[in-house]
């Protein structure tokens, strides 16, 4: 600013709800009153919230992990692995292990051809990977299939942060991704069989979530989530995983555009 650059930010909180309840917020004030000082803050609300609006689901989430869900992900994968009538087999063939270079670290990926891979649960987010790995991923590969996604509670607290975190890279990447899962989408966080949280879902969750256009009641609540930051990144992962489900995310994935 002291350059005369030109800035337009947006988000969807005002000014003064950022890093709300933040670890030493008390530092980040005076960013807010600069911004408030200095930008002329514009609410866009329409009236419409378009999140909210019905939109067509494509078949990309199966639930629960039953033979016929799995034999059902395993048809999809191996109708997209399998070269075309007439094309040479070796012409683009399943490879099993496939190392990726990352950093100086090697990755292997269990199954995959030149822009389709495969991996369960355990392998993608039981290990000890980073955004960087899952960046890697979802650069070189168009289309993910992600296998036996479990609900996580308390003990799988490590492995959500890093499904949360693969997801946002392959949303960030368009990437087309089929998952697996022994509930739903929208139960995946929640603690116990019910879907519910052996707590109450506070104001404070039901504010994040109406950020972000889901039902609090529908998502359920975790104990696996304590700040506001990490609930916010919760109900983001689960928006996400809505939009890519849906026909108009399918038709412009990146996948399609490199047809």
């Amino acid at each position: 600013m002291a350059y005369g650059v030109v800035c337009i930010m947006t988000s969807n909180r005002h000014p003064d709800d950022l890093y709300k309840n933040g670890i030493q917020r008390s530092s980040f004030i005076p960013c807010i009153d600069l911004i408030k000082t200095r930008f002329d803050v514009v609410d866009l609300d329409s009236g419409t919230d378009y999140r909210r609006l019905p939109r067509e689901l494509t078949k990309v989430y199966f639930s629960p992990l039953t033979p016929a869900t799995n034999a059902e992900m395993e048809k999809l994968f191996t109708a997209m692995t399998t070269p075309p009538p007439g094309a040479p087999e070796d012409q683009d063939p399943l490879i099993h292990d496939r190392p990726l270079r990352i950093w100086g670290r090697t990755l292997k990926v269990p199954q995959s051809t030149s822009n389709v891979a495969k991996f369960t649960f355990e392998q993608l987010c039981g290990q000890p990977l980073s955004s960087a790995d899952y960046l890697e991923i979802t650069k070189t590969f168009d289309t993910i299939f992600l296998e036996n996604v479990p609900r996580m509670g308390l003990n799988e607290k490590d492995m959500a942060r890093r499904f949360i975190t693969f997801i946002d890279a392959c949303y960030e990447s368009k990437i087309r991704l089929f998952v697996s899962s022994e509930t739903n989408i929208f139960q995946i966080f929640s603690d116990g069989d019910s879907g519910k949280s052996s707590g109450e879902i506070t104001d404070h969750m039901r504010s994040v979530m109406d950020d972000l256009g889901l039902k609090a009641d529908e998502v359920g609540a975790s104990s696996i989530f304590t700040g506001q930051e990490e609930l916010f990144a919760f109900a983001r992962c689960v928006s996400r995983l809505v939009q890519m489900g849906t026909k108009e995310w399918a038709a412009s994935a990146r996948s399609v555009s490199r047809e």
